[in-house]
């Protein structure tokens, strides 16, 4: 039963032991302060490749009902709990795939409960959404905040191995949003962009929630306004917008008030 999985329990990865004697081995596991944790296993082997590979990786077997919270790793369209991947060579990276599930509104964390023979390695937990790459290591978590949903492509495991030439970190904004707007941060952790025909305002990395918004013109005219939101994703229809600048006024759940000014296009 893999809802019953643990942060701490290697029982329930049977397969894993053609692991054995791998080149490197780390458990990650993903948990809310109302589910104590999910858990996936990752280990090197001279003969895995990154796509499935019958005699080491382990598919979920949620059978469509998945735990309040739960992590999996993607090997193309599927997810699995044990996957097998090739030695990283000196200088290199590998990019995994994560899926993240959950019932939850607020933060998860994302922690290494034990790693086995990667030492001269780094690792990192790249979010796509922020922009960000947080190291992590055994007994060290990233939290991030999330709304309750599935998140396929948002958050990939990066195992470096020693100092690779990889600066660059995917942001999914650069491939969804058909304007070419890039994304622009607010400030308090609230990011902005155009998807299509809308403006998005986005904070589900900040501490607080969207409580009022007002955005005016090049000239100070008021173009929309609402209040009473308390919302964590806003998306705003551009009706009659031209193309410029605009100046967006948030106001927080916490309080805080912020704008910032964005360029908008056709």
């Amino acid at each position: 039963n893999n809802s019953m999985r643990s942060g701490t329990n290697d029982k329930f990865y049977k397969r894993g032991n053609n692991l054995s004697n791998p080149d490197g081995k780390v458990y990650l596991s993903i948990s809310h302060s109302s589910f104590t944790s999910n858990q996936v296993l990752i280990g090197t082997k001279f003969d895995a490749t990154m796509g499935r590979d019958a005699q080491y990786d382990a598919e979920q077997g949620y059978e469509g009902v998945m735990p309040p919270v739960a992590l999996m790793t993607m090997i193309g369209r599927k997810g699995y709990v044990i996957q097998g991947i090739p030695p990283i060579d000196p200088d290199t990276y590998r990019e995994i795939p994560l899926y993240v599930h959950t019932i939850y509104d607020g933060l998860h964390t994302f922690e290494v409960n034990n790693m086995e023979k990667f030492s001269g390695y780094t690792m990192y937990i790249e979010d796509r959404v922020k922009g960000t790459q947080t190291e992590i290591n055994p007994g060290t978590g990233h939290s991030v905040r999330m709304m309750k949903g599935d998140y396929p492509n948002r958050f990939y495991l990066v195992i470096e191995h020693g100092k690779s030439s990889n600066t660059t970190i995917k942001n999914i904004a650069d491939e969804i949003h058909q304007s070419g707007l890039s994304v622009t941060p607010i400030g308090g952790g609230v990011v902005t962009y155009q998807q299509g025909e809308k403006l998005v305002i986005d904070a589900l990395a900040s501490e607080s929630e969207i409580s009022t918004v007002d955005i005016f013109d090049v000239v100070g005219r008021r173009v929309y306004s609402s209040t009473g939101l308390g919302q964590k994703l806003l998306e705003i229809e551009k009706n009659g917008w031209t193309e410029g600048i605009y100046v967006i006024s948030l106001g927080l759940t916490d309080g805080t008030n912020i704008s910032e000014k964005v360029a908008l296009v056709q």
